[in-house]
């Protein structure tokens, strides 16, 4: 993969995470302590950043840089599930495992299907 095809990955990425966390570009901007036109750049794939710059967007959208870095796979949405459960308390996250089970146990039927 070249230097355009990586800034392109990494700004569908972005503009993935950022539908997801329901935010602007004005808004990933201000939070990530960057200029809006730089953000909007890096999400048309035509600027690169600096690894400061990657960790504030991880951040700002809660996600691990692999999020950002490299196509989706199951490990980055562990990793991701992760990131949102780090420095919660324990019964917190025994309540988050709850309700994951209950969603994978009412689900189990439409994933046989496929």
């Amino acid at each position: 993969m070249d230097k355009n095809d990586l800034q392109e990955l990494i700004g569908s990425n972005l503009q993935r995470c950022r539908a997801r966390a329901k935010l602007t570009q004005e808004q990933v901007a201000e939070q990530a302590g960057i200029s809006t036109s730089f953000y909007t750049n890096l999400e048309r794939g035509s600027r690169s950043m600096s690894i400061p710059v990657l960790l504030a967007l991880a951040d700002v959208f809660h996600v691990s840089t692999d999020c950002i870095l490299y196509e989706e796979s199951a490990r980055i949405h562990i990793a991701n599930i992760c990131n949102l459960l780090n420095d919660k308390p324990e019964s917190f996250i025994i309540a988050v495992e709850d309700v994951l089970c209950a969603l994978v146990k009412g689900f189990s039927p439409y994933l046989e299907e496929a």
